[in-house]
């Protein structure tokens, strides 16, 4: 039996209304541990409606909180 779960996430962000093949706006990187999705290397802008929009896209694959440290802000952010 071989037995593969995804763990690590590319993701490239891309605002107002901008669409795969256009220029990203933000790429990190998305480390699932349980239903928790670490975000670590995020270049770019970030938004609240990214930060939305990233934590539904990933509950698809069992991600339902998202935690992440950029610069000298670190926070969290649960599905509610």
């Amino acid at each position: 039996m071989i037995h593969i779960e995804p763990i690590t996430f590319t993701v490239r962000l891309f605002l107002k209304g901008k669409v795969w093949g256009d220029p990203f706006d933000g790429v990190c990187t998305v480390q699932k541990t349980g239903s928790v999705g670490f975000v670590s290397a995020y270049h770019g802008k970030l938004n609240k409606a990214g930060t939305v929009q990233l934590l539904e896209e990933l509950e698809q694959y069992g991600i339902t909180e998202l935690k992440w440290v950029r610069g000298n802000n670190s926070g969290q952010r649960p599905h509610n």
